[in-house]
């Protein structure tokens, strides 16, 4: 506790004491008076800045407009005139890189090749599916007709065995309706 009190007391006299020397060197009539000799010399003006110039006519070039409906972000430049050159309309001023373009073009191509092998051979598959139903179609006829010549040599067979082949007749026939 006698310690709080001993450095609060300490604060305060040395606060006391900047504030009066701080008082005394301000006093109104201790102005100093700064001379010094005028000499005759070249008077220089420069002026030093830090910044970008302008051209007075320029023209901004853009690159081309439809890169980004490509999913292109990035193109870098390949070679470019110097800085400073006078161009006029039509004349070179820059090439870009076109490995970006091409791997895309490339990357399409393959996709098309793909889109088109899978195409080819789901028509194959289709075709191929198309014969076996129609086969099997001819094959369901044929059936009919087989049926129809055992119900007609049953006419003198016992009545189930009639009403059976009549059956597998009927039956025959709903799988040929039913088939697609």
């Amino acid at each position: 506790m006698k310690r709080k009190i001993l450095f609060t007391a300490i604060g305060i006299i040395i606060i006391t004491i900047i504030f009066i020397a701080t008082r005394l060197k301000n006093e109104p009539g201790d102005e100093l008076e700064i001379t010094t000799q005028i000499k005759r010399n070249a008077f220089k003006i420069e002026v030093t800045s830090a910044g970008e110039l302008d051209a007075k006519n320029s023209v901004k070039i853009l690159g081309p407009s439809g890169l980004r409906t490509v999913y292109i972000w990035e193109v870098k430049i390949e070679n470019i005139i110097e800085e400073g050159t006078l161009v006029k309309k039509g004349d070179y001023v820059a090439r870009l890189d076109p490995t970006a373009i091409t791997d895309r073009v490339e990357k399409k191509d393959a996709e098309l090749q793909q889109s088109s092998s899978e195409f080819i051979q789901a028509k194959l598959d289709t075709a191929l599916e198309l014969r076996k139903a129609r086969d099997e179609l001819i094959n369901l006829k044929y059936e009919i007709e087989q049926k129809k010549i055992v119900l007609e040599q049953s006419s003198f067979e016992p009545p189930a065995t009639q009403k059976q082949n009549q059956y597998e007749l009927e039956k025959a026939e709903r799988a040929y309706q039913q088939s697609p």
